[in-house]
């Protein structure tokens, strides 16, 4: 493991430099011996090693579950030599609201939010210690630049999987850390996490193996003071949390007429747990928050044992586990209001869960992993609806609530998801399943003795299995962008983290106006995952077919040259990028089943005409490959058209064809998944392939580059060049008083996997599979193609 001893400043030495923040002059980190720091601003004590939970042969790397961090660190006892003593009491780092109230989730950086770069606020233990302590540096600067250097290593040839000495601190890992605080509940309960590989404060996903735990301690402990820190005080629980024990005796009774009676709750449940679906009234039983409610309450059942229509129908609640207020702190044994393992009879649905169904969340109270027999179906899966005990079609899956979540209640209801057993919130616009309850024993008579005793594991039955379809989809925030994701359920909680986490590495690149995942059903549109611009790609020829395996999504597209997508002009929207200064990228994760003789099409604004010397065409920007007249045979080919025709010479004379693109030296695999991308900056094309833009030396006589404008109208009167490939004359942009007449058919639509070439649509058409595409406003950064080009973690698709 690579490991680097930085000089280690003093403290007279750095005050002296004047390197503090303002506002943050008088912070110091002082080391007490005995491997303690102590930050006399944050009164708190950090372990000098910042992965000791390896070198104390806890954990063979450090790098584990969140779950796990958590019960290392609350049980650590770290035997001080300096004074001979041991201590405990440890946690991990608090992230607290930056403004004191609530959690500001916008992206930004220049630190004034909750989540992104730059965040010197003391509410922020990690970042503090990283930006302010540590005086190190961003990935971003708050103007929105990169600095030369950043991160523990300093470089981005060695970001992650290192370690560096800095300063006083020992072992400071160059990847994610845990925080000990919760954070948004998407898609599934999230945690703050610090990356120190960049310097960036944001929600994460508990995962196995996904990150490090520095532990920390409140007070300076090496000089015998044990004290909250005065900016948290410590909170004494005085409200006795109902556990499983304390509900024993709760009771569910078969009333018959699919009405079942709780009667600790004294409530009755329909016994079908997704009437909305078997009712008729959803396909799917799915519906948004407010449709969910207006539908419970409209709700007039029948039932048959008693020929009776019952009305009066509403969703579960929940209210507080403990007290009057809801508590937000995220847990595994059920003493607050998100998490797992409730057993609380004021949260109705987690009450059926654990108590009367008895059935296992993903995580135990003490926070072990038991994904093999959690949820609803038994199985640790999502998207099967099973009879448990005396509940026809629970489906594992996710259910509304009826309390809405304070103060959000215009967009957040409180849920709980049956697949893993956990209760939380989701905004209002999601789909998610309805469960009917009613006040009281509608039925109107005794219970009889047809009952499920609390607490005891009912059987299972599996009405239907899982299949591989597309989640209605869901909305929340990521990087600061609303978003609205197509995501399989049945794909694992660590593969839909990996993939949540790979989104919000292409979301948060400037720039970006589209990013299509593919995770939608045959037949539908496949929509940029953006809000407000879903940009819906229609299906052209027939239903495209879905294949398991996809970076974003969990799924891909399968092109077999017959059909294709096509977004149509009147709805382009801010995909037609064009004019002189004109700047534009392409993403795209691709696997080409045969590159095919003449050209081939990724996506873009590109349509040629009838063939050579056609002038007619309306050609913008569009990723190609395999065009072999100009040196591009089996390469990526991105094109730029400045005229939307043929290219013409500074002199006005055509060339036969558009002939402005780039081309890397190295070929496309077939059968091999790749990452294509291109950028252009208003000078340069430059084409990239697995993140790296392959440079390439034109030879004028082989690659068919000998005409006088490749060869002295490029920079200074010099050849355009290959990869990088000079343009330099903006993008074409259609006007109808100038182009009515010599371009007839109007501008381009954009299409993905096919252009109008030949007088085709399907002459060049794509074979093979894409995994995802963005489009950006803006030439992205070598940097940041490389970034794009890891978010899609190749290795994991088949």
């Amino acid at each position: 493991m690579f490991n680097r001893t930085q000089t280690m400043l003093t403290r007279s030495a750095v005050l002296a430099a004047g390197l503090f923040l303002t506002g943050a002059a008088q912070a110091a980190l002082h080391d007490r011996g005995g491997g303690l720091l102590y930050d006399d601003v944050l009164d708190v004590t950090w372990l000098q090693d910042a992965n000791y939970a390896k070198s104390s042969g806890y954990h063979p790397t450090g790098k584990m579950s969140w779950a796990e961090a958590n019960k290392w660190v609350s049980t650590l006892v770290y035997h001080d030599p300096a004074r001979n003593v041991d201590h405990t009491g440890w946690r991990l780092p608090k992230v607290e609201p930056s403004d004191g109230k609530s959690f500001n989730h916008t992206f930004k950086l220049d630190g004034t939010t909750d989540e992104g770069y730059n965040i010197t606020s003391t509410r922020s233990e990690f970042s503090y210690m990283y930006y302010v302590n540590l005086r190190l540096d961003g990935w971003w600067t708050k103007d929105g630049k990169h600095p030369a250097t950043f991160g523990v290593m300093k470089s981005w040839t060695a970001v992650w999987n290192g370690q560096a000495d800095i300063g006083l601190v020992k072992n400071l890992q160059t990847d994610g850390y845990y925080c000990g605080s919760p954070g948004q509940p998407f898609p599934s309960p999230a945690v703050w996490v610090f990356t120190t590989a960049e310097g960036n404060q944001r929600d994460g996903l508990r995962r196995p193996d996904a990150g490090f735990a520095w532990a920390v301690h409140d007070g300076d402990i090496a000089a015998g003071v044990k004290k909250p820190s005065a900016k948290q005080p410590a909170i004494t629980a005085t409200t006795t949390v109902p556990s499983r024990a304390g509900a024993a005796h709760g009771e569910l009774y078969d009333m018959g007429g699919g009405l079942l009676y709780d009667a600790v709750l004294d409530v009755t449940w329909l016994q079908d747990a997704d009437y909305a679906r078997t009712s008729g009234f959803k396909p799917n039983g799915k519906m948004p928050w407010a449709d969910a409610v207006k539908w419970v309450s409209e709700l007039v059942y029948h039932d048959p044992v008693r020929n009776v229509d019952i009305r009066g129908w509403r969703l579960p609640k929940v209210g507080p586990v403990a007290g009057d207020k809801i508590n937000g702190r995220f847990c595994f044994d059920g003493t607050s209001d998100e998490g797992y393992n409730i057993t609380s009879p004021r949260s109705e649905l987690a009450y059926m869960f654990y108590v009367n169904l008895g059935l296992k969340g993903y995580y135990s109270s003490t926070g072990d992993i038991q994904t093999a027999e959690c949820g609803a179906a038994g199985n640790g899966k999502a998207g099967f609806t099973a009879n448990v005990g005396l509940v026809k079609n629970l489906k594992s899956h996710i259910y509304w609530s009826g309390s809405s979540v304070e103060p959000y209640t215009d967009r957040n209801a409180w849920i709980f998801d049956t697949t893993f057993g956990y209760q939380n919130f989701y905004n209002k616009n999601d789909m998610l399943s309805p469960w009917p309850v009613h006040d009281g024993n509608v039925a109107g008579v005794s219970p009889k003795p047809s009952k499920q005793t609390a607490g005891t594991r009912p059987v299972i039955t599996i009405v239907s299995a899982s299949e591989a379809k597309a989640l209605d989809t869901y909305k929340d925030n990521i990087a600061g962008i609303r978003v609205e994701l197509p995501l399989d359920e049945t794909v694992t909680p660590e593969a839909k983290a990996h993939m949540t986490k790979a989104i919000e590495d292409v979301v948060k690149t400037p720039g970006l106006i589209a990013f299509w995942v593919f995770g939608e059903n045959p037949g539908s549109p496949r929509q940029s995952i953006i809000v407000g611009a879903p940009l819906p790609l229609e299906e052209v020829g027939g239903p495209i077919t879905r294949i398991k395996g996809g970076s974003f999504s969990g799924s891909s597209v399968r092109f077999d040259g017959s059909h294709y997508l096509r977004l149509p002009r009147a709805k382009i929207g801010a995909l037609d990028i064009s004019g002189k200064d004109a700047q534009v990228s392409m993403f795209a994760v691709v696997k080409l089943d045969e590159i095919g003789k003449w050209g081939g099409t990724i996506a873009g604004i590109w349509s040629e005409g009838k063939g050579a010397n056609d002038d007619t065409g309306t050609r913008q920007y569009a990723m190609l490959y395999n065009m072999p007249t100009y040196g591009g045979m089996r390469q990526l080919t991105p094109h730029i058209s400045a005229e939307g025709g043929v290219t013409r010479r500074a002199d006005g004379s055509a060339l036969p064809w558009c002939v402005d693109y780039a081309a890397p030296r190295s070929e496309l695999p077939v059968g091999k998944w790749v990452t294509l991308g291109f950028t252009y900056d208003g000078k340069f094309i430059r084409a990239y392939m697995d993140g790296v833009m392959e440079e390439r030396a034109v030879d004028p006589v082989k690659d068919k580059r000998t005409d006088p404008y490749f060869t002295t109208e490029g920079p200074n009167g010099g050849h355009r060049g290959m990869n990088p490939y000079y343009h330099g004359r903006g993008i074409f942009r259609y006007d109808p008083k100038l182009h009515a007449e010599s371009k007839p058919k109007g501008p381009a639509d954009f299409t993905v996997g096919a252009r109008y070439a030949g007088g085709s649509m399907l002459g060049e058409a794509l074979k093979g599979r894409m995994a995802g595409l963005a489009v950006f406003n803006r030439a992205l950064t070598a940097d940041e193609m490389k970034r794009l080009h890891a978010a899609a973690r190749l290795s994991s698709l088949r």
